[in-house]
């Protein structure tokens, strides 16, 4: 009643690879990568050269040499690239209506500004951005929320920004569940609660 096959492998096996203990990380593979590109674009031999470079080099670097790091300086941005960053980064990563808390929470602040206000902003920031997108939206949060115009920031989510579906079922939901009285209360409106 068992069945007494053998066990046949479907594709070619793959031999399993383990680095070396001198392989380096991404950064410094990287770093190699963008100063073989330089060294091929400067030297006679062009694209053969780099490439055999690169092939015969393990990513190996001296250990006299510094490896270099990219590091976007958002302090050196002018404020309105800031500004620009910071909406489309928001309209990206959330759905429009916490696009539209956010905007309303700054208004908020704005009312009352004072260090527990700056504290419970951030707080509640952190909280609605999350854990995925918080540290990317925070940072530039941080540097633009004393100057950003709030109108600025609805009109970027009015035109660029998606509202999840769940919200917009709620809404339908309510819309199609009027309160009591709401035909008596907006018979201006045609008795639809705006």
């Amino acid at each position: 009643a068992a069945w007494r096959g053998v066990n046949r492998a479907l594709s070619v096996p793959v031999a399993k690879v383990r680095p070396a203990q001198g392989t380096l990380g991404l950064l410094q593979r990287l770093s190699a990568l963008d100063e073989d590109r330089r060294a091929g674009a400067s030297g006679s031999g062009g694209r053969a050269s780099s490439y055999a470079v690169r092939r015969n080099r393990p990513f190996e670097f001296p250990d006299d040499k510094p490896i270099r790091v990219r590091v976007l300086d958002v302090d050196a941005l002018p404020m309105e690239e800031i500004h620009k960053a910071f909406a489309f980064t928001l309209v990206r990563r959330l759905p429009a209506e916490l696009c539209v808390h956010v905007a309303s929470r700054i208004a908020i602040f704005r009312d009352n500004f004072n260090q527990n206000a700056y504290q419970n902003l951030i707080r509640d920031c952190g909280r609605l951005f999350g854990p995925t997108h918080g540290p990317e939206l925070i940072a530039l949060f941080a540097r633009c929320h004393a100057t950003i115009s709030v109108p600025f920031l609805l009109d970027y989510t009015r035109r660029f920004g998606t509202f999840s579906r769940k919200f917009i079922a709620a809404q339908v939901e309510q819309s199609l569940n009027p309160a009591l009285f709401d035909f008596i209360r907006y018979q201006e409106k045609g008795g639809v609660r705006p």
